[in-house]
């Protein structure tokens, strides 16, 4: 893995050596990431990676507090402490493509996507309990929170974006989206969804603030832009190519 300082990107990068991982997440000075086999906690300076192995095979995660949430390969949802030992297992699902924790009433709101059923479900980890699954179209891919609690979906199948929102949880929009909406990343200072399409080679913030997206800009990006973030402080848009067009940063 390679960390760039500061956004720039032509600068020397700090490496740093890891398993195959499959998802990343951002946590407080570092990262997360996981894999097939292992989990591993990444910093931002040379130092050795934290290793932990996984019960099962991983494919999401996500990051809240002191807790790691591990979606897998064959339907759990692994619950790991702050040294990636792991604490709970949810079971009773088909697949965990991605894991978001959002805030209701103070409290976090776990929400996983399984794309082979295209469907949402809230989990509750201190009862190791599944919430209601709800049918979030045919062909969702991809799944973001943000800081109002809301959950958005990509329904690349169907050509739209999905806001979910409430306890218990309520399809609240469904805006359509052409061109393969794929990759989510949601800024939590400027309040802006930003959704790759992978058909066009573009990305396109939306305003979710009247309940309804209303688009605010766009940008053409690098080939195939499967995977985005936002740097919270900068505003900065960074695009991954999937087909090795290389890294995009574009600034606002």
């Amino acid at each position: 893995m390679a960390v760039y300082a500061g956004g720039d990107l032509n600068g020397a990068p700090v490496r740093t050596e890891t398993p195959p991982m499959r998802a990343i997440t951002a946590d407080r000075d570092g990262f997360v990431a996981v894999g097939e086999k292992s989990v591993v906690r990444i910093g931002v300076r040379p130092t050795p990676a934290t290793v932990v192995a996984l019960a099962r095979p991983g494919l999401a995660v996500a990051v809240d507090g002191n807790r790691v949430y591990v979606g897998t390969e064959d339907g759990h949802l692994l619950i790991l402490d702050d040294r990636l030992h792991q604490v709970g297992d949810v079971g009773g699902l088909v697949r965990v493509d991605g894991v978001a924790v959002g805030q209701r009433n103070g409290a976090p709101q776990i929400v996983v996507l399984d794309r082979a059923q295209s469907l949402v479900t809230t989990i509750n980890p201190n009862s190791s309990g599944r919430g209601a699954a709800l049918r979030a179209g045919n062909g969702a891919t991809t799944l973001v929170a943000d800081h109002y609690g809301r959950f958005t979906v990509a329904n690349t199948g169907d050509g739209q974006i999905l806001g979910f929102y409430g306890e218990p949880l309520i399809n609240r929009f469904r805006f359509p989206l052409p061109d393969g909406p794929y990759g989510l990343a949601y800024d939590d200072q400027r309040n802006l969804l930003w959704v790759s399409q992978t058909a066009v080679n573009r990305v396109t913030a939306f305003d979710l603030s009247a309940g309804e997206p209303r688009e605010r800009t766009r940008f053409a990006s690098v080939r195939q832009p499967d995977s985005i973030a936002v740097d919270p402080t900068s505003g900065a848009v960074y695009v991954l190519s999937a087909t090795g067009d290389g890294l995009q940063r574009v600034t606002r």
